[in-house]
């Protein structure tokens, strides 16, 4: 970070441009909203605007409040894409980093004011891009917004701008960052480390990305209460999740586990196999209601030694990628488990998954030793040894009639290997 690439890059103005581009790009950021927001925020920046019901469209509404530009300013214009975003933070896709501080240092981070963290990151970045910082203090996190823009045109006149928005939490030394490109993540991640309020020696990737805000904040904020390691396990109760009765179980529109209209008269002989799947299932992963973490990329990588069709030999380890998908990897685990698919308890290295709070682990086997190198061991000759035991043996005493010589019993083992 410290090189070549440091300039000194003048602060943008506090409006842009009022040009064609700056109202584009202002309408493309109102018609995302609902009307009702786009009423309520020009309220809250206290820009007067004509009733909504005077158009007939969103779109109409938001051309006509993006031609009143000279009064957006670049605040305004991030307030309104921040709004969208913490609408859609569910949605997005988001990854962990965690700041190395002292433990004696951890509630120190974060606890400036908004104010005074912009007014630090903006100064830090503005040594490298020309570039945009908007920080708002909502639902107990503070929201960054660091738009960089190519050039001082395209600033003026608000065109292409990469934005990234990063959530931080007050006392706590996990980032999380969404929308960050790679070649500006270094500089990014210094000038929040350099501006967190205490030092930092590094800031590590967690190597954990997936959608929802919520999700990656529980994997590793709230580890101890998720899934397999869940607190909320040890208040199940030992009474299986759907009492049994008596009687003998019928189908019923509610409880059809073939999903199948069938006669209420026809005994379901399985009722009592799909409870046990569904006990298993609570008593490995908890109370269906507590949700599991929304892992939506599982990467497993397997080392493991391969042996062919020929005992005798063998291969180098062969690598293999498992790869899980979907929109919740460990909720779709846990309905296989309560369906009897998948039986408890799944492989270790689920947990490691969640104990490291990562989306991939690497699962490597001590290597098996190749054939050849068998090659490589001499042959021993134990003629002339057997006959100097033999003569030996002549002086003492034979405990047991009948017993083989041991150089013998030697001989024919090598013969066998």
């Amino acid at each position: 970070v410290h090189g070549e690439n440091r300039h000194c890059f003048m602060p943008l103005p506090k409006r842009p441009a009022n040009s064609v581009r700056t109202q584009e790009y202002a309408a493309k950021l109102l018609r995302r909203l609902k009307v009702s927001n786009i009423t309520s925020l020009m309220r809250r920046m206290r820009i007067q605007v004509p009733s909504p019901k005077l158009f007939k469209t969103k779109t109409a509404l938001a051309k006509r409040i993006s031609s009143i530009s000279a009064v957006l300013t670049y605040n305004s214009l991030a307030s309104i894409d921040m709004f969208y975003v913490m609408q859609k933070a569910e949605i997005r896709k988001w990854s962990a980093y965690t700041l190395k501080v002292e433990d004696s240092d951890e509630h120190l981070l974060f606890s400036s004011s908004a104010a005074q963290l912009c007014e630090a990151i903006s100064s830090n970045l503005d040594s490298y891009f020309i570039q945009h910082t908007h920080v708002t203090f909502v639902s107990s996190c503070l929201w960054i917004r660091i738009a960089i823009f190519a050039d001082q045109t395209s600033a003026l006149n608000c065109i292409a701008p990469v934005v990234s928005y990063i959530v931080c939490f007050p006392h706590s030394k996990h980032v999380f960052v969404s929308s960050l490109r790679n070649s500006h993540a270094p500089y990014v991640l210094h000038a929040i480390s350099l501006s967190a309020g205490a030092p930092v020696k590094s800031v590590d990737d967690n190597t954990l990305t997936t959608k929802g805000l919520e999700s990656v904040r529980r994997l590793t904020m709230d580890r101890a209460a998720l899934g397999v390691l869940s607190a909320y396990k040890s208040q199940i109760s030992d009474k299986p999740v759907i009492p049994a009765d008596d009687d003998d179980e019928t189908f019923s529109e509610e409880e059809n586990h073939f999903g199948i209209d069938l006669p209420a008269n026809i005994i379901d002989h399985s009722a009592e196999e799909h409870r046990r799947y569904q006990q298993e299932a609570v008593e490995f992963f908890g109370d269906v209601r507590v949700p599991q973490p929304q892992l939506n990329t599982v990467v497993i990588e397997v080392n493991e030694p391969f042996s062919g069709t020929n005992t005798n030999e063998f291969t180098e380890a062969l690598p293999i990628t498992v790869r899980f998908t979907g929109s919740s990897i460990f909720e779709g685990l846990r309905e296989l488990m309560s369906k009897g698919i998948a039986r408890a308890p799944l492989p270790q290295c689920f947990n490691q998954l969640l104990h490291n709070a990562t989306n991939s682990v690497r699962l490597d086997t001590p290597q098996v030793v190749h054939a050849s190198a068998f090659k490589k061991i001499p042959v021993i000759d134990l003629t002339a040894s057997d006959e100097e035991d033999a003569e030996e043996d002549e002086d003492e005493s034979v405990g047991v009639s009948g017993t083989r010589n041991e150089s013998e019993q030697m001989h024919e083992d090598t013969e066998e290997e």
